[in-house]
């Protein structure tokens, strides 16, 4: 009996020392599990956010993060393409974050590691921590500040346990030209801000700063998702910008608050302000290390163009664009706008082949360089000018290719300086295209300033057809062949024909295009109740079918002075590309619509149609 209830207790103490082993076993697996599970998490959003920079085309702001994408390239690309998916996103608490901090925003997919180097446990308390150094961001004492204290304040995830520093190097940068404010403001630096706290670039793993900045060729896919490829579109663009944004999305952020501004102001005010703007946003690839800043004179100059627009629609300007902020003119290289006076002339330069391809149907083989935007080669210019191809697609004047060859790869000739085109060249391409060139934000509007042009007639030499006359494109369209539809247009549902010609004057395919296309300020003038106005934006959009009418100088005349003032009302003045004396009068025989003034209506509602 002994035996055997000594033989039971070994029993009992082998089968509970057997069970704690085996639990013992379990709970080192599952820390283990939890482990491995923590660190991939952090390692796949490092992945993710590196494998989005690399589908964007942009570098990322740490060397580190460059060397991680080799490393992970396929170990983690399924999963990482689930994140991207968005099947895995990286939550708040964790070893990463979503970036929240505005200034600091890199890409649209931008990941942070919070506890950050400065031991901010939230974004809240870097973001309030950032706004002691406001000022010193404002007063642009260092292009450099905004990246170190970025890579303090919201460090990229980058699948290690702790983000990489900044280098030593990038410390000195950023905080000795600011010095100065540093005392003036007293702001104190915490010691893990301090340069002599850092590692030296090379000695360990440290982020320096952007190291090269990108250029990216204008593609379908950016133009569609940068801001400033609707206002400015530029051949090549630069990220990072200004700002640091890495991307197209990231840059669009803060460019929405302006496209109510851009799509009311008129003129100078578009043209300034979308060139202020994208050189901020959207700057033109210059190859160097950091973005150019527009002049502090450009900004300046924006503001006061654009100040009726501004207080029209009660728009404070934002205190991150202070004008202090930027350099002055002739300080530093800086961006001071496009030229608004006349194209400036090129020194006289050797004869080369032409070879641009959208100047290979004009009349002359031979062109010089600089042009008279001062591109220096045919490359560069071609960069610039193919982006008119719509219009040559559009076929809203013949001359299209000739007038901006002129400008671009202007003829070369025996004289100092190449000839300027013939102001009746201009005045032609000005008539047939201009309403085409608002889908461009007026951005070669400008060039269209066709009073710069001497005359031919004046003596002085310029470029023109043989044998041309100043007849009006529009009227050249007429002449091509088109379709009768049924007019569906509501504008025009009280005129007194029911069929339109497609296209119409200004060569729009659609009916649908031709409504989109209707200048703003003739809307403010159709509550003029003038039933001339009506009748005058249906002949210009949706011509009657049939024989090929237009509007008749007359009617153009009796609606301008009758509705000008309501529009101008509203802000907006006569369409500068609407010119009542480009018109055919009916005094001269010529069939047009709106000879003679609308009668009242006695028993009908519907709009007469006049014919001389």
């Amino acid at each position: 009996m002994k035996t055997h209830a000594k033989r039971e207790r070994r029993l009992r103490f082998a089968a509970i020392v057997a069970l704690a082993g085996v639990v013992i076993v379990l709970i080192a697996g599952m820390i283990l599990i939890q482990e491995e599970i923590t660190n991939s998490r952090g390692t796949v959003a490092g992945d993710a956010s590196d494998d989005d920079n690399k589908a964007r085309d942009t570098s990322p702001l740490t060397e580190e993060a460059s060397r991680y994408e080799e490393v992970t390239k396929g170990r983690h690309k399924r999963l990482s393409r689930a994140l991207k998916q968005g099947a895995q996103r990286c939550k708040p608490g964790g070893r990463c974050e979503e970036n929240r901090i505005s200034l600091c925003r890199r890409s649209s997919n931008d990941l942070v590691v919070f506890p950050n180097l400065l031991n901010h446990r939230t974004q809240e308390k870097a973001t309030k921590f950032l706004t002691k150094f406001e000022t010193l961001l404002n007063s642009n004492c260092s292009p450099f500040l905004r990246y170190f204290l970025c890579s303090l304040v919201a460090p990229p995830s980058n699948g290690l346990r702790r983000p990489n520093p900044p280098c030593k190097e990038l410390c000195i940068k950023a905080t000795k030209p600011c010095g100065h404010l540093l005392k003036k403001f007293r702001l104190q630096l915490p010691p893990a801000m301090r340069c002599s706290h850092l590692p030296p670039k090379g000695a360990s793993k440290c982020y320096n700063g952007p190291q090269a900045s990108k250029c990216f060729r204008m593609t379908v896919d950016l133009y569609q998702r940068h801001p400033c490829a609707s206002y400015v579109p530029p051949s090549f663009l630069q990220f990072p910008n200004y700002f640091g944004h890495m991307d197209a999305e990231t840059a669009s952020d803060g460019f929405g608050r302006f496209r109510r501004i851009l799509d009311t102001a008129l003129n100078d005010c578009a043209l300034l302000l979308s060139r202020f703007l994208c050189s901020l946003y959207g700057p033109t690839c210059r190859k160097m290390v950091l973005p150019v800043p527009p002049c502090r004179e450009l900004c300046q100059q924006t503001r006061t163009r654009c100040q009726r627009v501004f207080d029209h629609l009660r728009f404070k300007w934002p205190l991150n664009l202070n004008c202090q902020q930027f350099p002055r003119k002739g300080e530093v290289p800086c961006y001071d706008g496009p030229s608004t006076g006349v194209i400036a002339k090129p020194q006289p330069g050797k004869c080369q082949s032409l070879s641009i391809p959208f100047c290979k149907n004009v009349p002359y083989n031979m062109t010089t360089f600089p042009n008279f935007f001062i591109h220096t080669t045919q490359e560069e210019a071609s960069l610039e000018v193919h982006q008119l191809w719509p219009l040559v697609d559009r076929k809203c004047s013949r001359d299209v290719e000739f007038f901006f060859c002129s400008l671009y790869a202007p003829m070369c000739t025996t004289l100092d300086t190449p000839p300027l085109p013939c102001r009746e060249l201009c005045l032609r391409v000005k008539r047939g295209c201009a309403v085409v060139l608002k889908v461009f934000r007026r951005r070669w509007l400008s060039t269209l300033a066709c009073e710069k042009f001497p005359l031919r007639e004046s003596g002085e030499v310029c470029v023109d057809r043989p044998q041309e006359t100043s007849q009006l494109a529009i009227s050249q369209s007429q002449k091509r062949g088109g379709k009768c539809e049924a007019l569906a247009a509501p504008i025009c549902k009280d005129v007194n024909y029911t069929m339109t010609m497609v296209p119409n004057l200004f060569n729009h395919s659609t009916q649908e295009q031709a409504a989109s296309e209707i200048h703003p300020s003739f809307y403010f003038g159709l509550r003029c109740e003038s039933r001339e106005m009506t009748l005058f934006v249906c002949a210009l959009y949706f011509p009657p079918c049939g024989m090929p009418y237009q509007p008749c100088r007359e009617l153009c005349e009796r609606v301008k002075r009758r509705c000008l003032p309501n529009i101008e009302l509203y802000g907006y003045p006569w369409p500068e590309e609407i010119d009542c004396d480009e018109f055919p009068s009916a005094g001269s025989g010529a069939n047009c619509i709106g000879a003679q003034p609308l009668m009242p209506p006695t028993t009908s509602s519907t709009v007469q149609l006049e014919n001389s």
